[in-house]
């Protein structure tokens, strides 16, 4: 990041729990997040488990 005062979105992201009706008691909130080389992003929620995104590379 060069500029953080301009960030810039670029997705969201949630969990299939997020969008149950009622939602599920609790925090969907993340505890861990890595990246790996820069291109690889692995995330860990206290209820939901782990996911592992791959970052864009032509920003």
């Amino acid at each position: 990041m060069t500029d953080p005062a301009n960030m810039l979105e670029l997705d969201q992201f949630a969990t299939e729990e997020v969008f149950t009706n009622p939602p599920p008691a609790g925090d969907r909130t993340m505890q861990e997040v890595v990246v790996d080389g820069g291109t690889t992003e692995y995330i860990s929620w206290y209820a939901e488990g782990n996911v592992r995104l791959s970052l864009p590379t032509d920003l």
